[in-house]
């Protein structure tokens, strides 16, 4: 390979990369258009809430990466439960856009699902209610079981 074609090679590989940071900056930023859509529905219907709630003695492998549930939905004035708006990539292997390799995407899943596991526990052993809602890609669904979650609740 000569080395103009091997600076345009990288030169390519550069904006690529550059493009999937900014898609996962956004995500950050705004969160997955699941939490979007839940962000949205507790604005519309006036229901108190917190994102990215965390917890000072739940952390995975460091004391420095926090764990983060969705929202903590506040009821009833002081109580209060945490929601997940669990992505398919809960449930099987995902590659966000096929840029890993099967080795990382398999090594994401089972990160994930030790965080999930973690959050679990953690809720049980504190005796917090923790809601887990499958955000499958249909927004009606999603408001729905969101409807149903939110009605449990304020009774």
């Amino acid at each position: 390979m000569s080395f103009t074609n091997y600076l345009n090679k990288m030169n390519n590989h550069k904006i690529e990369m550059n493009s999937k940071l900014e898609f996962w900056r956004k995500i950050k930023e705004h969160g997955s258009k699941g939490e979007q859509i839940t962000r949205n529905f507790l604005r519309k219907y006036n229901i108190n809430f917190k994102e990215q709630k965390s917890f000072n003695d739940l952390y995975y492998k460091n004391k420095e990466h926090l764990l983060r549930f969705d929202f903590q939905i506040f009821y009833h004035d002081t109580e209060w439960i945490l929601l997940e708006i669990d992505g398919l990539q809960h449930f099987k292997p995902s590659s966000f856009g096929g840029h890993l390799t099967e080795q990382e995407i398999q090594k994401n899943f089972e990160e994930g699902q030790e965080r999930d596991n973690l959050k679990n526990e953690y809720c049980q052993n504190h005796n917090i209610v923790l809601e887990r809602i499958v955000w499958d890609g249909n927004k009606n669904k999603l408001i729905k079981n969101l409807t149903i979650m939110i009605r449990k609740y304020k009774k």
